[in-house]
């Protein structure tokens, strides 16, 4: 059987298709080409917004229309949120479960009446964005629920990946001959397993991977303290370069947003990073 995955949203979706794409092959299955039929299509969508959940409505009745004789599964932030559960009649079935394996799982026992055994939950997912720079992710799901934000809903609580298992995902990145990787999550300021900490995973990269560069993803202001910072000014393979997150400039809002940072702390938090991490 012939599938194609399509991906919405951010690259963590990237990456959770990454995984179910790996399931499937070891099931037996092949993707299909650009002009290639399929008879199943996995719809992996994103709800961050209005715009976003309109969009997943959109593709799942557009894949309908360009393959009606498809199975089509649904998943990813719309499929467990609470437009999810309404009767989308183009899909055949929603799949709710935050772990993309378990979801590929699900899809290969409903088609193939059996179970890939290969995957093992915690694979990471990774997206190869050019010939030598991969996005990895080492982190899903976010504790914070910020006022506005749908997203622990949907993701559900965080979840960190075993240091051991990155350090391993990158090299063998390095051997097929990328050169940098973007660490992404959810939430990666969270990062946490065990006693390794965010700061104490970008050391062990830095160290033990053999990438030439790694950059990071969005990071929570409130992170950057100054021991954040002067470590992280050590590290020999990290891009200066850095999204920390800003929804408003005003107090007020960031405060009924749940924010937990004032504009002040913000531009302190940039001044810290200039200061001792110059470009």
């Amino acid at each position: 059987m012939r599938y194609r995955i399509f991906t919405l949203g951010c690259k963590v979706n990237s990456c959770d298709s990454d995984i179910m794409s790996a399931v499937f092959s070891s099931a037996g299955m092949e993707p299909a080409g650009e002009d290639e039929t399929y008879g199943l299509a996995v719809i992996n969508t994103c709800a961050v917004t209005a715009e976003s959940s309109r969009k997943s409505r959109q593709l799942i009745r557009k894949v309908r229309g360009e393959a009606p004789g498809a199975f089509i599964a649904v998943c990813g932030c719309f499929a467990r949120g609470p437009e999810g559960k309404e009767d989308i009649g183009e899909a055949d079935v929603f799949l709710r479960d935050t772990d993309a394996g378990k979801n590929a799982e699900a899809i290969t026992e409903i088609l193939l009446k059996e179970s890939s055994s290969c995957y093992v939950p915690g694979t990471l997912g990774t997206v190869h964005e050019t010939r030598t720079r991969a996005a990895v992710k080492i982190q899903d799901g976010c504790n914070r629920f910020c006022s506005y934000c749908i997203i622990p809903y949907v993701r559900g609580k965080l979840t960190s990946m075993d240091p051991d298992v990155i350090i391993r995902s990158i090299r063998a990145l390095v051997s097929e001959g990328f050169r940098e990787v973007v660490l992404t999550g959810i939430h990666i300021a969270s990062y946490s397993y065990g006693d390794t900490s965010l700061i104490d995973l970008l050391e062990r990269i830095d160290a033990e991977s053999g990438i030439e560069r790694f950059r990071l993803g969005s990071l929570e202001p409130v992170l950057m303290d100054d021991g954040f910072i002067d470590r992280l000014s050590r590290l020999e393979r990290l891009c200066p370069h850095f999204h920390l997150s800003l929804q408003s400039g005003s107090d007020r809002i960031l405060s009924v947003m749940k924010r937990r940072y004032t504009s002040e702390e913000y531009i302190g938090r940039v001044d810290a990073i200039r200061k001792k991490i110059p470009s």
